[in-house]
């Protein structure tokens, strides 16, 4: 009995080429030869009786060769079986004395990031995080006030000061008694002081300026540019 599957070509003279396919139901031998012809002959038409005959012959001398392997071959396919390593479906080696070999391709890229691994003992106090209410009222030890500077500096005083923003603003110096009267001013003062509504706004203009960390800078009128005028 054929235990493998035979596939034979064969040209005949009607046709251009056709294949025969013995499968392991098939029985090939002297006994069986009219049962395995009508076979052939139902499923492939086109054949006459000779030359089924000549593909039996075919086939048996095939048999023939698979049955009889010489005994340095058996001993060959023996070895190879040996060599081969049995592996299982968790990767783990059965008795297998050599190594799979492994193509190490480089990993895809992807968007998520490689972070590196936390191997610390994590600890209780550790994921404790002090809360802060954003809503708490603020008291003196937690708030902070705006800074601005007011104290006097670079040797200036109120006089120094009035004359260096120019524009006749130092002809005011008597509303000023003290450098934190000239810090502390406001439009309603200078207006009751009936200080020129151009002066006026100079003075306040670099008074803040001074909190802001600016020193004061004359600009005369000359090199003054000009504010354009948008409310027309």
């Amino acid at each position: 009995m054929i235990k493998n599957i035979v596939s034979i070509g064969i040209k005949l003279p009607r046709f251009n080429s056709r294949v025969l396919v013995c499968n392991s139901s098939l029985v090939l031998n002297k006994n069986n030869k009219q049962q395995q012809q009508q076979y052939i002959y139902s499923s492939r038409g086109f054949a006459s009786t000779s030359e089924v005959n000549k593909i039996f012959q075919i086939t048996n001398e095939i048999t023939k060769e698979l049955e009889d392997k010489s005994p340095k071959d058996n001993e060959l396919e023996k070895q190879d079986e040996e060599k081969e390593e049995v592996v299982n479906e968790f990767g783990e080696e059965d008795g297998s004395e050599q190594d799979l070999t492994i193509y190490e391709f480089d990993p895809l890229p992807t968007d998520e990031p490689i972070l590196p691994t936390f191997n610390a003992n994590l600890t209780i106090e550790d994921l404790i995080i002090e809360y802060k209410d954003p809503h708490a009222p603020k008291t003196v030890d937690n708030y902070v006030p705006y800074f601005r500077f007011t104290e006097p500096r670079d040797g200036y005083t109120v006089e120094s000061f009035l004359q260096k923003i120019g524009r006749n603003c130092d002809s005011h110096v008597g509303l000023f008694e003290r450098w934190d009267d000239l810090m502390n001013t406001s439009p309603k003062k200078l207006k009751k002081a009936q200080v020129p509504v151009r002066e006026r706004k100079w003075i306040l203009h670099w008074v803040e300026q001074w909190k802001q960390g600016r020193n004061p800078e004359y600009i005369s009128l000359t090199r003054s540019i000009a504010k354009r005028n948008t409310k027309k």
